[in-house]
C-alpha cells in the first residue's frame, strides 16, 4: 500500500515535467502573478514611490574657498544620526531630509558650518 502512494506521487511530478506551462504557472500564481496582471501597472507604481523617495534628498557640493571639492567632510542633519561624507568630487546626498532642516558641515582645520535646507541643492563654502 505505502508503495502505491509513493508511485502516484512521483508519476504526479513527472507528468507536470512533461508540460512545463503547467509548472510556470503554478509558480506564477503562487508569486501573486496572473495572465491579467499588467507587468505596466507594476512598473508605474514602482516609479511613483521612487520619486517620492528621491523628493525629500539633500544633496550638494562641499568646496574650499578656491573651488576645490572638499574630500571627507561629514555632513549632518543636525539632531539625527542622518548624514553622510563628501565623495571625491566634493557631492553629498542625505535621503529623508525635511525641508527647513539644519544641515551641519564639519571638517578637520575648517570651521563648521550649520546651513538650512530649503529642499534644492546646496553649494557650500
Amino acid at each position: 500500500m505505502l508503495l502505491t502512494k509513493q508511485f502516484k506521487y512521483t508519476s504526479n511530478i513527472k507528468s507536470m515535467n512533461k508540460d512545463p506551462f503547467k509548472v510556470v504557472s503554478a509558480l506564477l500564481l503562487f508569486a501573486g502573478l496572473t495572465p491579467w496582471s499588467s507587468p505596466l501597472m507594476a512598473q508605474a507604481s514602482v516609479a511613483e514611490v521612487h520619486a517620492q523617495q528621491q523628493s525629500n534628498v539633500c544633496n550638494g557640493l562641499v568646496t574650499d574657498q578656491h573651488g576645490e571639492p572638499i574630500i571627507g567632510a561629514s555632513v549632518v542633519i543636525k539632531g539625527t544620526t542622518k548624514g553622510s561624507v563628501t565623495g571625491l568630487d566634493g557631492e553629498f546626498s542625505i535621503a529623508n531630509a525635511s525641508k527647513g532642516a539644519t544641515i551641519v558641515i564639519s571638517y578637520i582645520g575648517y570651521v563648521s558650518q550649520e546651513k538650512v535646507w530649503n529642499g534644492k541643492a546646496m553649494k557650500i563654502v
